[in-house]
């Protein structure tokens, strides 16, 4: 869960605990309300009295009033430019306003709550359709790093076998010169000449082993069927001999790198005899 869906569900939830809070709190002042409403006096609004009045609160009988020994009090008059207090309010007026003030937080905090669900909903749409997106654009970046790879993989080998191509040929020449045949030599010259071929089969042999670590290696034509895949007729002889279609020369080798043709070989291929198996 990321930081921002906690902070809207902490969000939410505290918006929740606060609404049923205030749902608690006007059923509490309403309770209370129809209890006070039980003890009223249905005509004056207000709390019932005593029917008779106390011993304490009795006046003296009206006869002993009406006597000339106690004269019959006039009331203290008003004084003059003071305006009458005003009563205090009643306690049902007070318990309405709280009420209708917690029922307007209420119904506030309702508002809210919905704004603030209808906020985290939005969001969660938006978060699904962005994350879609980068699941999108992470395939098409995935895509492209790997035809970049195999453009460059391509471009290598290509460069690579075009310059292994170039060192084929001196090794060729190398090879026809151990394959010359030098007839009758002087004695004192057969030292100096089998050295010299020893050195260049030398050379020969570092060649080939450093092509081979490149995966450079070369195969034979000569006594196998002629292969298009592999082989290049330069000419065709009749030879009876041999199979028809059959490599009897190789001009140059053919050389492979790995399972692809590096160099097809250049090959006389015979003609005339009975065909070959393959």
């Amino acid at each position: 869960m990321s930081g921002d869906d906690a902070h809207d569900k902490a969000s939410s939830a505290a918006f929740e605990a606060l609404f049923a809070a205030a749902e608690e709190c006007v059923e509490r002042i309403e309770n209370k309300r129809k209890g006070d409403d039980s003890t009223m006096d249905p005509d004056t609004g207000q709390g019932a009295e005593p029917s008779g009045p106390s011993e304490v609160e009795a006046g003296p009988p009206a006869e002993q009033l009406d006597t000339p020994e106690t004269p019959r009090l006039a009331p203290a008059p008003r004084p003059m430019g003071r305006a009458p207090r005003p009563s205090a309010p009643s306690k049902p007026s007070v318990d309405g306003a709280v009420t209708l003030s917690l029922i307007k937080a209420r119904d506030e905090l309702g508002q809210m709550l919905a704004n603030e669900k209808k906020q985290v909903a939005q969001l969660s749409a938006e978060n699904q359709r962005l994350t879609q997106r980068v699941e999108k654009l992470k395939g098409v970046r995935d895509s492209v790093r790997e035809r970049g790879q195999k453009e460059r993989d391509a471009a290598i080998d290509g460069a690579r076998d075009k310059l292994l191509k170039e060192f084929l040929p001196v090794l060729d020449n190398l090879e026809r010169a151990l394959q010359v045949e030098l007839g009758e030599i002087p004695e004192d010259l057969m030292a100096k000449v089998g050295g010299l071929r020893t050195g260049v089969d030398g050379v020969v042999q570092m060649f080939k082993s450093s092509l081979e670590k490149f995966g450079v290696v070369g195969f034979d034509s000569v006594g196998h069927p002629f292969d298009p895949n592999r082989h290049e007729a330069i000419r065709r002889v009749e030879d009876s001999s041999v199979p028809s279609n059959q490599v009897v020369e190789e001009y140059h080798r053919g050389y492979l790198i790995g399972e692809r043709l590096l160099r097809a070989a250049l090959v006389v291929v015979a003609t005339g005899g009975p065909k070959s198996d393959t």
